[in-house]
């Protein structure tokens, strides 16, 4: 299979190269890889898929899961599981171009499947 010089495969999917902006005007399911720099801070957040109460939410750690949002120049980024990034830091992020309401209003995000950074691969598998 021949593939495009401005895309790469990783693990059988292929990826478009994009830049952010190029990136933005995608269409929803789309595959892009970006790099950009880090904005503002980075949020980790804690899920819980069980009841608050319940002893197998707090013992079974498949019932918890982790959220990692990120502003990469200016399109949002979330990635299911744990990357302890830094404000500036340069990264690539592999993933797929989605839609998500926020603020009352509809804006495109990049689901992240990988992310990389100087010396740390963060991926999902």
């Amino acid at each position: 299979m021949e593939i495009a010089r401005d895309s790469v495969e990783l693990n059988g999917k292929k990826y478009r190269i994009l830049s952010i902006d190029e990136a933005l005007k995608e269409k929803r399911g789309t595959r892009v890889v970006v790099e950009g720099v880090v904005k503002g801070k980075v949020v980790i957040e804690v899920k819980s898929a069980g009841w608050p109460w319940s002893i197998s939410s707090r013992l079974i750690e498949k019932d918890h899961y982790h959220v990692t949002r990120f502003n990469l120049n200016g399109i949002q980024v979330i990635y299911f599981g744990i990357a302890p990034l830094r404000g500036n830091e340069r990264v690539r992020v592999y993933g797929k171009i989605e839609t998500e309401a926020e603020h009352g209003r509809v804006c495109k995000v990049i689901y992240a499947e990988r992310i990389e950074v100087d010396n740390i691969v963060y991926t999902l598998g």
